[in-house]
């Protein structure tokens, strides 16, 4: 009886572990593929998140083989999106972007196209659509996207840094920030308020959401109400 307890048990386990090695041995593979075929590749294959089958920040967090991200523009200076308007390694791409004045003096996420192409899914508007018009320039959704990822947004606060971006296409709006004198501000109210994890209650500016959008106002009036150009 006991013997035969023990085959059961001893088939189980030998069951357990052939599966379990056959799952290490497919994301072993699957990661493979991510870090050997990179963005470049992706993008002449014409390959999406959807068709790579992965969550929408398991690639950033891969480190490419060679060490190197190729971003988009978070500048509607610069309309480049692809090929890149840059590409380096972590450190190279925080550098890059202080040196060109892109940013607020903290460390970014690299602003890649395919996880913008990710953020883009969650709003109405195209990869190339403008969104507003800003100081003469126009703004288009990767470059909103683009701010949105360097400030450590997810994907579903997109539609709310595009609508700050579109108010910013007002002049008067724009030209009394530029005094110095007045801080932006952002009310979110209805139900997305509450499904994006924004607070308003006493020290709401701890929360993941607040800040995250709150820094993205900062990069957006930096890269896209050119407030350093």
């Amino acid at each position: 009886m006991k013997f035969k307890y023990f085959k059961h048990t001893f088939s189980a386990l030998s069951s357990l572990v052939i599966v379990t090695s056959f799952m290490s041995a497919t994301l072993s593979a699957h990661s493979a593929v991510l870090k050997d075929g990179y963005e470049d590749e992706y993008e002449a294959q014409g390959k999406t998140y959807q068709s790579l089958g992965i969550l929408e920040d398991q690639y950033d967090l891969i480190e490419p083989e060679n060490n190197r991200f190729p971003i988009i523009s978070p500048s509607s200076k610069y309309d480049k999106s692809y090929p890149p308007l840059f590409i380096g390694t972590y450190g190279e791409v925080e550098e890059y972007f202080r040196e060109q004045g892109m940013t607020d003096g903290l460390p970014v996420v690299p602003p890649t196209k395919l996880k913008a192409e990710k953020f883009i899914g969650y709003s109405s508007y195209g990869y190339d659509d403008v969104v507003a018009t800003i100081n003469g320039r126009k703004v288009k959704t990767y470059q909103v996207t683009a701010n949105a990822i360097m400030a450590g947004c997810s994907p579903e606060h997109l539609p709310i840094c595009i609508a700050f971006t579109e108010a910013l296409s007002d002049s008067n709006y724009l030209n009394s920030l530029k005094s110095g004198k007045l801080t932006p501000m952002m009310y979110v109210n209805g139900p997305v308020a509450n499904q994006i994890g924004i607070d308003n209650t006493q020290g709401m500016t701890t929360e993941e959401a607040n800040i995250a959008i709150g820094r993205f106002m900062e990069l957006a009036l930096i890269n896209l109400g050119a407030m350093r150009s």
